[in-house]
């Protein structure tokens, strides 16, 4: 083959010669078109992922940084308490006693049943009666809506005589079970509108249960355990 390359005219050898390096840049840019660029666009496409994830998780160790440093932990509770994830019927009786016994009202006949449910909120309706000046049973009632859990009065029956108000009352305390799925870690933390910034301070703002805590009694030695 040499041979055949040498016994060929001078021309057709130099235009072999000029072209051989124009094959090789041809193969090098069949190579880079067919591997090298979607390696390059692969590796810009994480790039641009991983920028994205940062910027996402910069913003919610800000939030969470914010969140520790404030008061907003205080709302967490007031929210977690005016919406409870178990029946609340015992807290609710304690806190229909407390405010009756601020207001100057008795209440008696306290009978807790059952209650609406649906898929993600349920009720407990609570009936007693509440006795008392007119004006005392009235401020009463108004007041419920001011206790956590939350409580609607669902109905009312007043009644009057000498002086002394008696109604027979009837509300609901609603509680819902918390969530079973938090976000992603990469889901981007959004602020709250106006309007749940301003449920959140008027939850903040209920009455919340008083909670007593019994303390141990001292234990000490019988000198007489069998009574002698």
């Amino acid at each position: 083959m040499r041979k055949s390359f040498e016994n060929l005219p001078e021309s057709v050898k130099a235009t072999i010669k000029a072209s051989a390096p124009l094959a090789v840049v041809i193969i090098l840019f069949i190579l880079v078109a067919n591997f090298g660029i979607p390696r390059v666009a692969g590796l810009r496409d994480q790039v641009t992922t991983a920028q994205s994830l940062k910027a996402t998780l910069s913003q919610k160790l800000s939030v969470l940084q914010s969140f520790s440093q404030s008061s907003a932990s205080g709302s967490v509770t007031a929210a977690v308490t005016a919406l409870p994830d178990a029946n609340p019927s015992a807290i609710v009786v304690s806190q229909l006693k407390n405010l009756a016994s601020g207001g100057g009202v008795n209440i008696s006949g306290i009978k807790s049943g059952s209650g609406s449910t649906t898929s993600s909120l349920s009720g407990i309706n609570t009936s007693f009666q509440a006795t008392g000046p007119r004006d005392a049973v009235i401020n009463y009632l108004k007041n419920i809506e001011t206790i956590a859990p939350i409580t609607v009065v669902s109905s009312i029956r007043l009644i009057e005589n000498a002086g002394v108000a008696t109604a027979d009352v009837s509300v609901v305390t609603y509680w819902a079970p918390n969530p079973t799925v938090i976000p992603s870690v990469t889901q981007p933390i959004t602020d709250l509108s106006a309007s749940e910034k301003q449920e959140l301070t008027q939850i903040a703002g209920l009455i919340q249960p008083t909670v007593v805590q019994s303390l141990p009694s001292e234990t000490g030695v019988n000198p007489a355990p069998f009574g002698q």
